[in-house]
């Protein structure tokens, strides 16, 4: 009977667990407006960043893991004529790497946005993961860019008891 009041109280004592997501909004958002600043862009082409969190499959995972969260910003950018792809997203990749930021190899994975790299910066909760996409084809004067922020939990949290 000791045993269960000792587990039960211990249970109670845990602290709550707190999110950061709404910081994790505002720190995405602000990269995401950096890397846009190094984009010479098509003055007719507006750039519009989507943002929102994004939610670990519960029906997939178990544990901490179901409750899992991270913020997602991510746009589709036209540069400017006399720039290619290519270029626009090597200036946003010096851009971060200026910032400490730590670069993969450009990987090939196919479709119509085959160039993919992955930029990466620690954090004491986490990594900051950036992706910049661009294409092939040279008619094509689009680049995607991307930020994922380091998983936290979906909201506050509470022990039972």
């Amino acid at each position: 009977m000791i045993i269960m009041v000792v587990v039960a109280l211990a249970g109670c004592s845990t602290p709550a667990v707190e999110s950061r997501l709404v910081q994790y909004e505002d720190r995405a958002e602000e990269i995401h407006a950096g890397m846009l600043e190094h984009v010479p862009r098509s003055g007719a082409f507006e750039a519009r960043m989507t943002s929102g969190p994004q939610y670990g499959e519960s029906e997939w995972l178990r544990g901490r893991e179901r409750d899992s969260a991270f913020w997602t910003t991510w746009s589709t950018v036209e540069v400017a004529s006399g720039t290619t792809p290519a270029e626009a997203a090597d200036a946003v990749g010096a851009s971060l790497l200026d910032q400490r930021w730590t670069a993969e190899p450009t990987v090939d994975q196919g479709g119509s946005m085959p160039f993919a790299t992955v930029y990466r910066l620690a954090d004491p909760d986490g990594e900051w993961i950036v992706q910049i996409l661009r294409p092939a084809a040279h008619d094509d004067r689009r680049i995607s860019l991307s930020v994922q922020s380091p998983l936290t939990v979906r909201g506050a949290t509470s022990a039972p008891g």
